[in-house]
């Protein structure tokens, strides 16, 4: 309130001091300005006319009808005049810039033609004879000058056109103006004493000055409750000083807040998370780029489909009963690429407890649900593949506990049932085992130089007479010079478990067979048989834990763990596989694995 109220009574100082005195010096300068004025303005006038009537004398009695215009331009820089040849057409001739001040060895020349009625009757003068100056608007050159102009005669004495040399207006301004600014100068100087006792009088007025300084100078450090004194005589100074103060602090503060805000902006632009805020009013202040995906929009205002316009509505719904109810606030919805988003409002409130508006949180909770639903399989598949080992055994317990087996070749088949469940029960625990090893990463052994036909053989051996037991043909090719990164026995188990699932679906008579050959950039093994094939609606989960594609066209049961053990050994040895299969006419696995040296192709 301090700063408009010294503001207004400077501006009533100053004008109270200095009104008595500007107004005999306005008074003074407009008695001079009224006898002078036309005085030396006519009298710098006539001396301008003269002095070019006589250069265009003297330019004419040497011009030709093809003047030398590198010499004229040359003579326009001394006389600070336009030099235009005008023939008996009326048509003018002169050189193509007008600022006579600069002066260059080329010359390029502008012909216009005399038209309007004011610029004819000047040049009819000079082509009848005459010589005319004066002052006036020149419309072909389009401005104002005094000019000064005289007929054109051969050496014969016939009449072939008219010199016309133009001053502009405002160099002769200029002259009787800097006349005027010499008079105005003096007077100022005869008023210099009466500004110097108005000025000692003024200083006793200035003491306000000085209280606003202190003032602003106490604001400037936060101390509101400051009260003014006289620091130093030269208030003004001390007003300057203060200004700067202040404004060093405002910059300062300024400064510190832009980076802040730059800092919360990039925190907000990058976070994961969609942030959406809005004010007490329930108008959007912000929206970040993760929000903006996760709404799969462009720009929170741009026109949206019905679906999209559904979503903002339901943000705004739990952004307006969050602030309403001053609690957080939660929902859920799918967005068009069926992503699960969670929805967290909370209101956003001031030191006080005061509503300042509400901020909603939006998170892609797509992979907890599906990762929850995962556990829940698991557990399932877990719990009923453990259950059924379980039964066979207590099937088989409970008669013999009970006694109701009476002979002994009843008592050895339940004997050798509660072994094969036992020995099924210790497989699937150990695969699980084993598949919670290889996703942990506990396998962490260095990978060595292998030679690939070997572990493959040895696998491909292994399983030949469990093979042949099912009336299954085994052929087994392979290039000997292969060598790769790897693990030995994890490749025996790879293949163990590719040749185990081949057997299983593979009906009697038919033929599984096993290649190692040379990739472009890595060595193939390649497992195929002539099995009932996969359903292609199966492909894509039977890597996963516990799936199994069709029961009823196996030959034994397995745990479902097999290929879910088989893709974590190859990714463990930095290799990949895939399957393509024919429905009733058979499968094929491919794996591909790094080879030890580079130059191999």
């Amino acid at each position: 309130m301090n700063k408009p109220f010294v503001k207004e009574k400077s501006k009533k100082i100053f004008a109270s001091v200095f009104r008595s005195y500007t107004a005999v010096v306005v008074l003074v300068l407009m008695l001079a300005c009224f006898f002078s004025f036309n005085l030396v303005r006519n009298y710098v006038i006539n001396w301008h006319q003269e002095e070019l009537l006589s250069q265009a004398e003297t330019i004419a009695v040497n011009a030709s009808q093809s003047p030398d215009w590198a010499i004229l331009k040359r003579y326009q820089k001394l006389l600070d005049a336009k030099i235009i040849f005008v023939s008996k057409g009326y048509t003018a001739v002169f050189a193509d810039d007008f600022d006579v001040k600069e002066v260059s060895e080329d010359v390029e020349l502008v012909t216009r033609q005399v038209e309007s009625k004011r610029d004819l009757h000047l040049i009819s003068s000079a082509l009848l004879g005459e010589k005319t100056t004066g002052i006036r608007e020149i419309d072909f050159l389009s401005l104002s000058a005094i000019y000064a102009n005289i007929p054109l005669h051969t050496a014969d004495g016939t009449l072939y056109g008219a010199l016309l040399i133009v001053r502009p207006e405002d160099s002769v301004n200029g002259v009787w103006m800097h006349i005027f600014r010499n008079m105005l100068v003096a007077a100022l100087l005869a008023m210099a004493f009466v500004t110097v006792i108005t000025t000692l009088l003024a200083r006793r007025f200035t003491k306000p000055l000085s209280h606003m300084e202190k003032a602003a100078l106490k604001i400037a450090e936060g101390d509101y409750s400051a009260r003014v004194k006289i620091f130093k005589n030269d208030e003004i100074g001390k007003l300057g000083m203060t200004l700067n103060l202040l404004s060093e602090k405002l910059e300062d503060v300024i400064e510190r807040l832009k980076d802040e805000k730059c800092k919360l902006e990039m925190v907000l632009y990058n976070i994961g998370e969609g942030i959406v805020s809005c004010d007490q009013y329930g108008q959007i202040l912000h929206v970040n780029d993760s929000a903006l995906a996760f709404l799969e929009i462009g720009n929170w205002n741009d026109q949206s489909s019905p679906d999209e316009n559904e979503k903002k509505k339901r943000i705004l719904a739990l952004l307006s009963r969050c602030m309403e109810n001053g609690v957080q606030e939660a929902d859920t919805f799918k967005n068009a690429s069926k992503r699960d988003i969670a929805l967290l409002a909370s209101p956003i409130l001031n030191a006080e407890g005061a509503l300042l508006g509400g901020v909603c949180l939006l998170r892609d909770v797509s992979e907890e649900i599906r990762l929850e639903q995962r556990r829940r399989e698991y557990i399932a598949n877990v719990s009923h593949e453990l259950r059924t080992p379980l039964t066979g055994i207590r099937g088989m317990i409970e008669p013999l506990i009970d006694g109701i087996l009476d002979t002994e070749e009843e008592k050895q088949d339940s004997y050798r049932i509660i072994d094969r469940e036992a020995m099924r029960l210790e497989k699937l625990i150990g695969e699980m085992l084993e598949l919670s090893r290889l996703q942990d990463g506990k396998d962490n052994r260095a990978l060595e130089r292998i030679q690939l036909c070997l572990p493959v053989g040895s696998a491909v051996y292994a399983n030949k007479m469990l093979a042949e037991k099912a009336g299954i043909k085994i052929e087994y090719q392979a290039e000997e010079d292969i060598y790769v990164f790897g693990l030995e026995n994890r490749i025996q188990q790879l293949i163990t478990i590719l040749l185990d699932n081949a057997i299983s679906f593979t009906p009697e008579g038919g033929k599984i067979t096993v290649t190692v050959t040379r990739g472009k950039c890595k060595a193939w093994i390649k497992v195929k048989d002539t099995g009932v094939g996969i359903e292609p609606q199966h492909l894509p989960y039977i890597w996963e834990r516990f799936y199994k594609a069709d029961k009823s066209r196996m030959r034994t049961t397995g745990t479902g763990l097999g290929l879910a053990i088989a893709k974590c050994i190859v990714e463990l040895m930095g290799g990949s596989i895939s399957v393509t299969s024919d429905v009733g006419c058979g499968t094929e696995f491919i794996v591909r694995l790094k080879y030890f040296e580079d130059n191999k192709n």
